[in-house]
């Protein structure tokens, strides 16, 4: 449902149908779900302009990539997390975080 609100451009349709799917996930202990739900939530943050909690949502599904050790989907939401801090003017942080995904990838 999230995909169709995404392309007709309704993003807070988009965000609402994710909070929703994150609560299922969370409802079942679906945990790897969860964490790909926050990433999506993270992205339609990015798209609707709120960095802050795009990182926040990324943090969340970090913690649960980390204790699930999903080393791929750690190393991309740590890609992406770098994007954003690099968006963000925070250069430095930006750079610790791809060094910390690009090790997970080797």
């Amino acid at each position: 449902m999230a995909n169709v609100y995404s392309l007709l451009g309704e993003k807070q349709k988009e965000l609402d149908s994710l909070n929703e799917a994150l609560a299922l996930n969370h409802a079942i202990e679906n945990s790897a779900a969860e964490a790909g739900t926050l990433n999506s939530i993270a992205g339609t943050h990015l798209s609707m302009g709120e960095p802050q909690q795009a990182l926040d949502s990324y943090n969340k599904a970090l913690d649960i990539q980390r204790r699930l050790r999903l080393r791929p989907e750690e190393a991309k939401t740590l890609k992406d997390m770098a994007l954003v801090y690099s968006s963000l003017g925070d250069y430095k942080l930006s750079l610790a975080t791809s060094k910390q995904a690009l090790e997970i990838r080797i």
